[in-house]
């Protein structure tokens, strides 16, 4: 068995970022994102060239543990960093399965918090895991390998507030994070609505992490226009009562040359870039 060895793991506060470092034995392994099929919802994980993992939501149900039972080497049971985007159970509820299988060292989230059982146990779990516990917010960033996650959403001043009445629309609250690694880029968004994610989109990027399932309230042409991206991943469950992805966000991707991909058509989807040169390709992998 191949086990990861690592010399350093920390994160440190320099000029208001969080630098997450590995070093491990072992065969260096190509960076990529593998996009669980996890139902209706968000849950994925970006592995590191050090084969460090950073989970991104969960979606709802346990889906996500089978996941990264497949995508971890065997006998790992530790995650690096785990983020949550929004606490609304089709973004967390997979998370509560993962403190319980997994050791996480990090967790970050908005400290925005939710009148529901579902959020007090993720909450319960994630202290009682003795995680380093980060409010992260517009302008942090997060060091992973040779890559940087900058938050893009939500502003310390809206953080403020909603800690304390948070928003009607949960939605509003999402991170919105872009990563960038030499010449490649992509969007990874939560289900802020478009209004939002229009301000937000500063230059083109290859991947995009489309909103909200592919709800008409997070994407439109203005949003796509402005990314262009290269890929387009839509996490969405077959037959879901939303009507998600909707025709007009489909259409938007369309018609910028976007290849769609989406989990209940494609199954897991691993998206695996050159930073070098900011090349993107994809597979897929139905279970």
């Amino acid at each position: 068995m191949q086990s990861k060895i690592f010399l350093t793991l920390s994160f440190i506060f320099i000029l208001g970022g969080f630098s997450l470092i590995r070093q491990s034995s072992g065969q260096k392994i190509e960076e990529k994102f593998v996009f669980c099929d996890i139902g209706q919802g968000d849950g994925f994980v970006y592995i590191t060239s050090g084969g460090s993992q950073i989970v991104f939501d969960s979606g709802p149900g346990v889906k996500i543990t089978n996941c990264l039972d497949r995508i971890m080497p065997f006998g790992d049971r530790k995650i690096e960093a785990m983020l949550l985007t929004h606490p609304q159970q089709d973004h967390m509820q997979g998370q509560i399965n993962v403190f319980e299988n997994f050791q996480v060292e990090r967790v970050f989230y908005t400290g925005v918090m939710a009148s529901s059982q579902v959020f007090n146990e993720w909450l319960r779990l994630a202290n009682a895991e003795k995680a380093q516990i980060v409010n992260l917010k517009r302008g942090d960033e997060v060091t992973a390998g040779a890559a940087t996650f900058e938050v893009l959403w939500p502003p310390e001043e809206d953080e403020k507030v909603w800690k304390e009445e948070p928003p009607d629309d949960l939605n509003e609250s999402s991170y919105v994070v872009r990563l960038d690694e030499g010449k490649f880029c992509a969007y990874l968004t939560g289900d802020v609505p478009k209004e939002i994610m229009a301000l937000l989109v500063t230059k083109p990027c290859q991947l995009l992490k489309v909103g909200h399932h592919g709800s008409k309230t997070a994407t439109d042409s203005f949003v796509v226009g402005k990314v262009l991206p290269k890929i387009a991943v839509i996490q969405v469950g077959a037959n879901n009562r939303f009507g998600h992805p909707n025709g007009e966000a489909l259409t938007a991707l369309s018609q910028v040359g976007a290849k769609i991909l989406r989990n209940d058509i494609n199954g897991d989807i691993e998206v695996l870039f050159n930073a070098e040169n900011g090349e993107i390709r994809y597979k897929t992998q139905k279970n």
